[in-house]
């Protein structure tokens, strides 16, 4: 379209990631908009948003943009085009032959799993048993033996439905959002398995002395073994923060968390505190303005990752962000 073409806009099929957006993220938002503000968005995001409104997205056709549920194809190629760079992170190769069962596990991370298997009575049960789970979670059948029908329409997708209908809703939310941040990096400066430094480490020849990318909302001040320096100016808006402290404590994540994330109020969530380390509250909204600087300084060049915050009457203040250094190239 952009090169004047005549394009019918039913060719065009958008990649999953968009269409995940289009179809359920904009959805989601209008009942939860604390979504937005969830980083990173790299791990579980169906189990999540299934934790949240399962009825929605089974309403979506996911079929053909999400293959491996379906075990279509295999490495690489099962994840591709899901949620852009980071789709390799979010869902493990699918060997062609797996069942329902087998994929479902891919996609629940192991504390929704363990929660899900305490309320099933184990993990032993046989596969039929699981696929009756979900079709009772999912429909309120209470059949003694599931249908030869509904065992042969009843897959992947639905088995995760249904194994998060077995949990109440806060919970699973909670353990979801544990796998989802279960060694997550996003707010460090410095992480060297970050796998967008580490791809445009690949790319990028040893004459380049800085790099700088964002998009990916995690700010990042590393350097390079060919001695050039990788910048990620992160994100402008206000971040969700989850402590370790809130995510472990049911009670507290029940009483602190969940109220706030289901008033469907950004206002809610401005004022939230949290469980943080030694007890303390933190809030639950993380405010961080980063900018990247290069500019020669009279013996060279010097990069800088800047924090930026407000000052007060429109202006602001500028200084280094916390645990880095100024890189030089001279």
């Amino acid at each position: 379209m952009n090169a004047g073409r005549v394009v019918s806009p039913k060719r065009w099929k958008p990649n999953a990631g968009t269409r995940m957006v289009i179809d359920v993220m904009n959805a989601v938002k209008q009942r939860y908009p604390f979504v937005d503000l969830l980083k990173p968005e790299v791990a579980a995001v169906a189990t999540v948003l299934m934790t949240l409104d399962r009825e929605l997205l089974q309403k979506v056709d996911l079929g053909s943009a999400l293959p491996i549920w379906h075990g279509k194809r295999r490495g690489d190629a099962a994840t591709g085009g899901i949620l852009g760079a980071y789709a390799g992170e979010m869902l493990a190769p699918a060997p062609e032959d797996a069942t329902p069962e087998a994929l479902a596990r891919l996609l629940v991370g192991r504390n929704l799993q363990r929660a899900v298997e305490e309320r099933r009575g184990g993990p032993s049960r046989s596969e039929d048993d699981l696929l009756l789970d979900a079709a009772r979670a999912l429909h309120g059948e209470a059949r003694e033996a599931p249908a030869e029908s509904e065992l042969e329409v009843l897959g992947a997708w639905d088995m995760v439905a249904g194994w998060v209908g077995l949990v109440p809703k806060e919970e699973a939310l909670r353990r979801a959002l544990a796998d989802w941040l279960e060694d997550d990096r996003s707010f460090e400066v410095h992480d060297p398995n970050d796998s967008l430094y580490q791809a445009m480490g690949k790319r990028v020849g040893d004459s380049v002395d800085f790099v700088v990318t964002g998009h990916t909302h995690q700010p990042r001040a590393m350097s390079y073994e060919s001695g050039g320096y990788y910048y990620n100016c992160g994100t402008w808006i206000r971040t969700l923060r989850l402590t370790q402290q809130v995510l472990e404590d049911e009670k507290a994540f029940r009483e602190t968390v969940w109220p706030v994330l289901r008033a469907g109020r950004m206002s809610a969530l401005d004022t939230a505190k949290i469980p943080g380390p030694g007890g303390r509250g933190v809030p639950l909204l993380f405010d961080r303005t980063n900018a990247v600087h290069i500019a020669v300084d009279g013996q060279g060049v010097v990069g800088n990752l800047l924090s930026v915050t407000d000052a007060g009457s429109g202006g602001v203040d500028v200084g280094l962000e916390k645990k880095t250094t100024p890189f030089h190239v001279r």
